[in-house]
C-alpha cells in the first residue's frame, strides 16, 4: 500500500511540475515576443547581427520583481554584454525599459514612450535619478 501511495504522489508532483513548466514557456514565449517586437531591439538585432545579438529571459514576476525581466545584447547564457533590460507587466504584458544607469541605487521603469523620449535629452547621458516620475541630474 505504501508503494503505490507514494507512487500516486510522485505522478501528482510530477504532473503539477509539467503543468507549471508549461505555463512558464508560454508566458517566455510571450515575454520575448514583445521584446523582440520593440523596434529599438529590432533595429539593434539588424545592426548586431555579425556579433551574436541575444536576449535572455531571467524569469519573473517574484518575491521583489513584480516582472517578467529580460535582456538584450552581445553573447549568450555564459557571456552577455547587455545593452537593454526591459521589464514585462504580467497582466499586461506591456514592456518597459528599465534604466540601471541611475544614482541613488534606484532604478528607474519607464514606459516606452518615456523612455524614447528621454533619451534624447541632454540629462539622460549625465548621472541622473527619478524622482516623482521625472529625471533629475544628479549633483
Amino acid at each position: 500500500m505504501k508503494p503505490l501511495v507514494t507512487l500516486l504522489i510522485l505522478l501528482y508532483c510530477y504532473s503539477a511540475f509539467g503543468q507549471a513548466q508549461q505555463a512558464g514557456n508560454k508566458a517566455e514565449k510571450q515575454v520575448l515576443a514583445k521584446v523582440l517586437a520593440v523596434k529599438e531591439v529590432k533595429g539593434f538585432y539588424r545592426y548586431a547581427r555579425k556579433h551574436k545579438p541575444s536576449i535572455i529571459y531571467n524569469g519573473g514576476p517574484h518575491p521583489g520583481l513584480n516582472y517578467y525581466w529580460a535582456q538584450v545584447g552581445y553573447g549568450d547564457d555564459s557571456m552577455m554584454r547587455t545593452i537593454f533590460h526591459f521589464y514585462v507587466d504580467p497582466k499586461t504584458f506591456q514592456v518597459f525599459y528599465v534604466d540601471l544607469a541611475t544614482t541613488e541605487g534606484s532604478e528607474g521603469i519607464l514606459t516606452l514612450k518615456q523612455w524614447r523620449h528621454l533619451r534624447t535629452t541632454p540629462e539622460w547621458s549625465k548621472p541622473h535619478y527619478y524622482k516623482a516620475g521625472k529625471l533629475i541630474v544628479a549633483n
